[in-house]
């Protein structure tokens, strides 16, 4: 019997090894929590904003925030307060972020007595149309999310043997030498990015000093912008019972914390326009002064130099959408 115990573990040995790694390397800073958004490994921007208010939300008071997916870093917490008054601004934003994940995360505001004085939700089809968010460098913060640690780490291991992710990390623990492989999973610990404290805006400058130094190679090698069609069909209705649901209870929450919130709906590079029968529904549920509406071929994306890539748009259009939704000026803004 100790003999089959013992070839047993020997059998197991690399697997007991490979699950070691994850919570003593701890490459995503899951475990010891760094609340350091550049660890060697992608790590989860909703895991660490969650964190980062946790233990700045007492010392700070926040009570204005930004929610959204990565577009809202077009929206910079140091701009927003130029518009709002006695702001205390926190970017509470995540990477793919669903219509779900930003609902819980104003639950998860209130649930700790924070009260939500300004607040911009930043929307498009892709957040009211978002899948599961249970990948590594996406998942949630149990605190938000309600599930157990045991189920997140268990997801995050999930990912970390199944998508090999832990071959890449360990080869560079011992070899301290970026692959050709490791390509978008081990950072070559060059700054390119920063978090502004205690805002918790997250700046990607490295995207900023490549155009600067060659705008033609970033639009042509990185950005690969394509043609839009001359045509182009408005999007599909994505607001379902489900999501009509969830805005009313965002309603619900944001007017019982008295708050000033705005509604705005991104303007993608692909102009494809948001869709009439769902604009009109956030008219009808959080009124017309509140929802603003970038989407389509406008002034804003004909233009591709306001965009860093087909996903993102810089901040200084980010800026201009803020001077119109608070100050009423659309001198910048037509509709084509």
């Amino acid at each position: 019997m100790k003999r089959y115990f013992a070839r047993l573990i020997l059998f197991c040995s690399p697997f007991i090894a490979v699950i070691l790694s994850y919570f003593i390397l701890d490459p995503f800073e899951f475990v010891h929590k760094t609340n350091d958004f550049a660890p060697p490994m992608p790590a989860s921007r909703d895991f660490n904003s969650t964190e980062i208010y946790i233990h700045c939300r007492n010392q700070f008071h926040y009570n204005s925030f930004i929610f959204g997916s990565s577009r809202t870093l077009a929206y910079r917490c140091y701009n927003w307060k130029n518009f709002i008054k006695d702001g205390r601004p926190f970017h509470f934003d995540a990477s793919a972020e669903s219509l779900t994940g930003i609902s819980n995360k104003i639950k998860f505001i209130e649930s700790k007595g924070d009260t939500i004085k300004n607040a911009i939700i930043l929307l498009d089809r892709y957040v009211l149309d978002a899948g599961e968010m249970n990948k590594i460098y996406l998942i949630g913060h149990p605190a938000v999310t309600h599930q157990s640690w045991l189920q997140f780490h268990l997801a995050c291991l999930k990912d970390y043997i199944h998508k090999g992710y832990f071959i890449k990390y360990i080869d560079y623990k011992i070899f301290k030498k970026i692959r050709p492989y490791m390509k978008g999973f081990i950072y070559d610990g060059t700054p390119r990015l920063k978090l502004t404290y205690p805002s918790n805006d997250f700046i990607v400058y490295g995207m900023d000093d490549d155009i600067k130094k060659d705008s033609l190679k970033h639009y042509k090698t990185v950005a690969k912008l394509k043609k839009r069609d001359s045509i182009i069909p408005e999007n599909k209705p994505l607001i379902s019972d489900n999501n009509l649901n969830i805005f009313k209870q965002i309603y619900l929450m944001l007017n019982k914390s008295g708050s000033n919130y705005k509604i705005i709906i991104s303007p993608l590079y692909d102009q494809v326009p948001f869709n009439k029968q769902d604009l009109q529904t956030l008219i009808t549920i959080f009124g017309k002064d509140n929802v603003f509406d970038f989407s389509g071929k406008n002034s804003i994306t004909m233009v591709q130099g306001n965009y860093y890539e087909k996903s993102h748009y810089k901040p200084y259009v980010g800026t201009s959408i803020m001077k119109m939704v608070y100050n009423g000026d659309s001198s910048f803004f037509k509709r084509y």
